[in-house]
């Protein structure tokens, strides 16, 4: 009804723009509200807050007992949302409050993988140091260390190799990261691979 349509119109509102005290007023207002409750697009709350950065709106949802692991309809988690715009701090919110950051999506992307294609330089040394798994493959067969080659971020293509990513595999186009930095140009990418011991052997299809 038209109630609950502006009651969750008003959530949504409240969680992107980081209105905590308006999510307050929110929850006392409409007490049996759902904060779970997702668009058409499968997106909560719990999603516009990490995409908009809003660490405090987060905390505030979390300690309302919302569900910070459910996924949108392209299988994105809130832990995504925020790699995705490089949101460092919602991300250590989140895996404090029990996240994986090695969950996959529809495409097989992780946080990871998200964080090294937009070039967050800083939450790929986050998730790094919190162990995420570095050599996973997505759909493409491609790993985080393919995505930072392949746009180019030198420092990225580093943290990566210093964290233990396997140069030698391949994507589904039997590509290394050393193929994709190479195909683009991406010279000071190529120089940091040749650094840690690629080898120049692999050949594509």
């Amino acid at each position: 009804d038209k109630a609950e349509n502006f009651v969750m119109a008003a959530l949504f509102c409240a969680s992107e723009e980081g209105n905590v005290d308006g999510l307050k007023e929110l929850s006392e207002m409409a007490a049996n509200i759902d904060l779970n409750t997702a668009n058409k697009h499968g997106e909560t709350a719990v999603h516009m807050a990490a995409s908009g950065g809003h660490v405090e709106v987060l905390k505030f949802l979390i300690n309302k007992g919302v569900d910070i692991s459910i996924k949108d309809k392209q299988g994105d988690s809130a832990v995504y949302w925020a790699a995705r715009q490089g949101h460092t701090e919602v991300i250590k919110c989140l895996v404090e409050a029990g996240v994986s950051v090695n969950t996959q999506n529809k495409s097989g992307e992780t946080a990871l993988h998200v964080a090294a294609r937009y070039g967050h330089t800083s939450t790929v040394q986050y998730l790094c140091s919190i162990d995420a798994n570095i050599n996973l493959f997505d759909n493409l067969g491609e790993t985080p260390l393919h995505c930072a080659a392949w746009h180019g971020y030198v420092q990225i293509t580093r943290i990566l190799c210093e964290n233990g990513a396997m140069l030698t595999l391949q994507n589904k186009e039997k590509e290394t990261a050393l193929h994709c930095a190479a195909v683009r140009g991406n010279v000071d990418c190529v120089r940091v691979l040749l650094e840690f011991g690629v080898p120049l052997n692999y050949t594509d299809k």
